[in-house]
């Protein structure tokens, strides 16, 4: 199924929803949207002068990104594209490229940004850049492509539960012992750290694992 942007009609419900105090989860399966779909719309269309969500404002910010797509591709600025490339040099990940340019860029740089997914398109569509760069990647093994069509199997787990069917108190972090679990893999593979955080206090406990596997893990 292919991504649709919120109408209109979607952000007055929004709007009508919030002010009644509902969550984004709740929001999300009234109008039939996944949760993070609502964060991340209240997130970046709140109002800076009402400090809350508005729907005719948003509607305004969604056609203002819509019209600032349309315009030269920031690949093109060959001064953003040199920092980009010295830094893959320096052993950098695009994820790092794009969030050091997003919080701290060179003076040179200032307001020039570009996501990670962008950086791995540039390399990607030129061959002779991308044999010359490929080596100083993470993971430099297949070309990146969309997430568009069919989605992936590629490492799902079985009969499992969507982080959208957990209970609303979790997500407001009000309470002691909602544990949130995730595996570090280091580079090569050449080690497994499991970790799990409580999410109203923020401790952690880690330990080492021999493999990456649920029995490993128990």
């Amino acid at each position: 199924m292919s991504y649709r942007h919120l109408t209109q009609k979607e952000r007055y419900f929004i709007y009508h929803m919030r002010m009644a105090g509902w969550s984004p989860t709740k929001i999300g399966r009234t109008i039939g949207r996944p949760c993070c779909t609502i964060t991340r719309e209240l997130k970046r269309s709140t109002s800076p002068h009402w400090d809350h969500y508005l729907d005719d404002y948003a509607q305004r910010k969604a056609a203002q990104r819509r019209r600032g797509a349309c315009r030269r591709p920031c690949t093109g600025d060959a001064e953003l594209m040199a920092y980009v490339q010295r830094k893959i040099e320096a052993n950098w990940s695009p994820e790092q490229i794009a969030g050091r340019l997003a919080t701290a860029p060179p003076k040179a740089l200032a307001g020039k940004t570009i996501s990670h997914a962008t950086i791995y398109r540039w390399l990607w569509a030129c061959p002779d850049r991308s044999e010359r760069l490929k080596p100083y990647l993470r993971i430099a093994c297949k070309k990146r492509r969309k997430p568009y069509g069919k989605p992936s199997k590629r490492g799902q787990i079985p009969n499992r539960v969507s982080i959208d069917d957990r209970p609303e108190v979790v997500n407001e972090r009000s309470r002691l012992g909602d544990w949130e679990g995730d595996t570090v893999v280091g580079k090569g593979r050449s080690g497994y750290v499991l970790t799990n955080v409580d999410r109203a206090s923020r401790y952690t406990v880690a330990r080492k694992l021999d493999r990456p596997t649920a029995q490993a893990a128990d």
